[in-house]
C-alpha cells in the first residue's frame, strides 16, 4: 500500500486538466504554492484525494464510470433527475500503482486519446454497462457481482448526497428557471464499491 493522492483544481478546469498524481507531500506543497491565483485574479482552490490503490480493474486497467445527472429549478423548486445508462471510461495501459503516469490512471478522453494505445481495445476507450457486467461475470463467476443491483443504486444514493449537500451552491443566483447537466465520475474499488471522484 502507497501514500498516493490526486489533487484536482477546484474550479475553472475539466477533462483532467491540471490533474496531477503524487505520493510525496513536498509535491502537494509545490503545487498549492505554484500559482495562487486565476487569470481572473480569483483565488485557486485544490480538491486533494486519497488515490483509490486497489481499483476494480477491467482487463487488468483502471476505467472509471461516468453517468449524467440534470438539476432543473422552476419556480424556485430544484429536481435532479439521474439518467438510465451511462458508460465505462477505459485506461488504455495496465494498470501499475508504482507507475505515476497520467495515462494509467486517468481515464479522460482529453488524456486517453493522446495515447498510442487509444481505441485498441475498445473502440473510443468505452465500454457499455451490458459489456462490463459480461466481463464481470466471466471473470468473477463465484463472487456474483450484480453492477445494476449493487453498483448503481450505490451511485445514484451518492449522486443524491452530492446534490443535497451543495444545491443552494449550484445556482446562487437562485434564477427561477434553469437546469444543467452534469457528468458524474465514480470509481469501483477491489471490493466492488462504488465511490465519487
Amino acid at each position: 500500500m502507497r501514500n498516493i493522492w490526486i489533487v484536482k483544481p477546484g474550479e475553472l478546469t475539466n477533462r483532467g486538466n491540471g490533474i496531477t498524481v503524487i505520493d510525496e507531500v513536498y509535491e502537494l506543497d509545490a503545487i498549492i504554492k505554484s500559482e495562487r491565483k486565476h487569470d481572473n485574479g480569483s483565488e485557486k482552490t485544490f480538491i486533494v484525494q486519497l488515490y483509490i490503490d486497489r481499483p476494480f480493474l477491467y482487463k487488468k486497467r483502471k476505467f472509471d464510470i461516468r453517468h449524467y445527472l440534470m438539476i432543473t429549478q422552476i419556480h424556485g423548486l430544484f429536481k435532479a433527475y439521474w439518467f438510465k445508462e451511462g458508460y465505462i471510461r477505459t485506461a488504455s495501459y495496465e494498470f501499475d500503482i508504482h507507475n505515476l503516469e497520467r495515462e494509467i490512471h486517468l481515464t479522460n478522453d482529453a488524456v486517453q486519446k493522446y495515447t498510442p494505445l487509444y481505441g485498441r481495445h475498445e473502440p473510443a476507450n468505452k465500454v457499455s454497462y451490458a459489456e462490463f457486467q459480461k466481463y464481470v461475470d466471466t471473470q468473477h463467476p463465484k463472487e456474483k457481482y450484480s453492477f445494476e443491483e449493487q453498483i448503481l443504486p450505490r451511485m445514484r444514493q451518492i449522486a443524491l448526497d452530492a446534490v443535497r449537500s451543495t444545491f443552494l451552491k449550484i445556482s446562487p443566483e437562485r434564477y427561477k428557471h434553469n437546469f444543467e447537466v452534469f457528468g458524474l465520475d465514480f470509481m469501483i474499488d477491489s471490493e466492488f464499491q462504488p465511490w465519487l471522484i
